[in-house]
């Protein structure tokens, strides 16, 4: 089973943190966690029904909401399902889309509970 280092950048969270306050900061972090897992889930659908313009919005906004809350691995991963869409490259779609879930399981287990820096 392959596995994945995933990297919080701490930075855009420390951005977060300073725009909105600690309150809203971590409510606004758990909202882009809950989005994150429904749009997780709609692309692995989408996959499976092969609907490919639906995987495509579903990645883009969790491009956006990964580089909100600094978890930049799963933007690549979310820009590799956007590129191999592009290609209609279906093997590496696949590919992708088992990474992306894998980084999505990550995420939900580990990353949800962490508190921003200095908190």
């Amino acid at each position: 089973m392959p596995t994945t280092d995933l990297r919080v950048d701490y930075e855009a969270l420390a951005r977060l943190h300073a725009a909105l306050g600690p309150k809203l900061a971590g409510a606004t972090i758990a909202r882009a966690h809950e989005d994150l897992t429904h749009q997780i889930h709609a692309v692995a659908i989408a996959h499976a029904a092969c609907g490919f313009e639906a995987m495509a919005v579903a990645a883009r906004r969790i491009r956006r909401l990964s580089m909100e809350v600094g978890l930049p691995e799963m933007r690549r991963a979310a820009d590799h399902v956007l590129d191999c869409l592009q290609q209609s490259n279906a093997t590496a779609l696949a590919a992708t889309v088992a990474r992306l879930s894998r980084i999505g399981e990550i995420v939900m287990s580990e990353v949800g509970a962490m508190s921003l820096p200095g908190h």
